[in-house]
């Protein structure tokens, strides 16, 4: 899972929701989530949608930054307690 995805989820957004406030197709959308290398405007139209420091999510290829399973676990943890 990318920290784009986990964002996203996070505000309660679907895929096609973010792909609307964008004005882009879900598709692109789910190959920016998938780390499909992006152009920089991209980056920051994602960025200030979700409210998140574009370098939390992407790298610096300027594809999306994975989360490590070991946090998605520590996540679910505390989520769940």
């Amino acid at each position: 899972m990318t920290v784009i995805e986990l964002c996203r989820r996070a505000k309660g957004l679907s895929g096609v929701q973010l792909a609307k406030n964008l004005n882009l197709s879900r598709v692109v959308v789910s190959k920016i989530e998938t780390g499909h290398k992006t152009w920089p405007r991209l980056r920051r139209d994602v960025s200030e949608a979700l409210g998140v420091n574009e370098d939390v999510l992407f790298d610096e290829t300027g594809r999306a930054r994975v989360v490590p399973e070991s946090e998605l676990l520590k996540l679910l943890i505390t989520k769940v307690n």
